[in-house]
């Protein structure tokens, strides 16, 4: 199978990332956990180890409450990008 084949294959999958958490585009916000100690964009002080909602493009961090809303919203915002590009 070529690439172009194998790309091709892939984009036809229009829920490949829908509910599989993956990331559509390479600059989309994920969660992961922390390698080492640091402060999220709010200030809050967060552990190595811990949970954090990563965005690329500003190389900010989100902790707790505020991360899991925002990644609620970002999943909200990715499905309904998915319908609407159907």
């Amino acid at each position: 199978m070529k690439i172009s084949d194998k790309l091709k294959s892939i984009l036809e999958d229009k829920n490949i990332n829908e509910w599989s958490g993956g990331r559509a585009y390479p600059r989309d916000p994920f969660w992961l956990k922390a390698k080492y100690p640091g402060v999220d964009k709010n200030g809050k002080h967060f552990k190595k180890g811990d949970d954090v909602f990563y965005y690329p493009n500003s190389r900010t961090f989100l902790t707790g409450e505020e991360a899991k809303q925002a990644s609620r919203d970002f999943d909200a915002a990715k499905q309904d990008e998915v319908f609407y590009n159907q």
